[in-house]
């Protein structure tokens, strides 16, 4: 596949969140996240607010789970899902974990990873597969119905080496998934893919070009629509690069359209990067957005240390929050 050899500069639009908390309010260091907790995803049931994240353990990532009354206190009750066993495809991680309940069922869909980097950190790496588990109720327990539920693309397509981390919208009868994809490497390059289909267990159709060009660099969507203009929001992580070339995600981005089916990549602002987090060096990564208390909340991973060869600010995160006052509008 052809694509562009540059990777694309950053927005010339800012669009500042109205508040940041000015510290992580969930920090990493537990048994289940000793070197990190990261990969966010909010969501709330019977006045309880839940968040899945990332915890990067001692011998493997995991999807983990927290709860809080506010938001910004939040207590850890541990490991949701366990890796597969050996030769399976999850054998390497069940981590990340969008969490979303249809006609009273449960669906955690999580990224499934069969490689990783190994010890000490065990960071998941190509290909990202998208497990399924289900439950009746969002304390779990989980069971896996699948380790592989969407096809990677052929060789040398746009989602060869990636199909992950879906967002799931269910509008008109149709499941919506908008989900992470990318090429392999040596370079890669990364993008929003979409699904539709008539079950959220599938089977998924998948659109044959991406949502925005895959030069955007962009993984892990979160999306709100907004009925005082008519636009959707699709926040996301931008991955750049640092002088040395080291690719790391950089900031949060937001992208706006009036329909989930066709996005201009000219419609987008930076809403958080290390210019206004007050505890973070570099890295900041996988946003989610939730609706509470008539604000926008955002949840985020960064981390407090620079970006480094050895975990290229992939370990040792913390998990932070900022929100919008809505109605929510594109920036000026």
């Amino acid at each position: 596949m052809k694509v562009n050899t540059n990777v694309s500069a950053a927005p010339l639009r800012r669009y500042e969140p109205d508040y940041i908390h000015p510290t992580p309010v969930l920090e990493h260091g537990d048994r289940m996240d000793s070197n990190g907790a990261r990969e966010i995803f909010l969501f709330e049931h019977e006045g309880l607010f839940y968040m899945h994240y990332d915890g990067n353990g001692e011998k493997s990532w995991s999807c983990c789970q927290a709860v809080s009354k506010d938001l910004i206190h939040w207590e850890k009750r541990g490991e949701q899902l366990e890796p597969g066993l050996a030769g399976e495809v999850d054998h390497g991680g069940a981590c990340y974990g969008p969490t979303f309940c249809f006609e009273g069922k449960w669906y955690l869909y999580y990224v499934s990873v069969e490689n990783t980097s190994g010890a000490p950190f065990y960071i998941p790496a190509l290909p990202y597969r998208t497990g399924l588990a289900v439950a009746d109720q969002p304390e779990g327990p989980w069971t896996k119905v699948s380790t592989d539920l969407f096809t990677l693309g052929g060789v040398g397509s746009w989602n060869e080496g990636c199909i992950c981390a879906p967002y799931i919208i269910h509008q008109d009868g149709k499941y919506l998934a908008f989900y992470s994809a990318s090429t392999t490497g040596p370079d890669y390059y990364r993008t929003i893919g979409l699904a539709v289909s008539d079950s959220p267990s599938g089977p998924w159709e998948l659109s044959p070009e991406p949502l925005l060009p895959l030069e955007e660099q962009l993984e892990n969507a979160s999306l709100y629509f907004e009925p005082a203009c008519a636009l959707w929001f699709m926040f996301v992580n931008h991955v750049g690069r640092d002088e040395k070339g080291q690719e790391f995600t950089e900031a949060v981005w937001v992208y706006w359209s009036p329909s989930l089916s066709e996005w201009n990549a000219e419609d987008k602002a930076v809403v958080l990067d290390a210019s206004n987090i007050p505890w973070v060096t570099q890295a900041v990564g996988l946003p989610s957005c939730l609706i509470a208390d008539g604000k926008l909340w955002l949840g985020f991973d960064a981390c407090k240390e620079p970006v480094n060869a050895i975990n290229r600010g992939n370990a040792h995160r913390d998990l932070g929050m900022a929100r919008f006052d809505l109605p929510l509008r594109p920036p000026e």
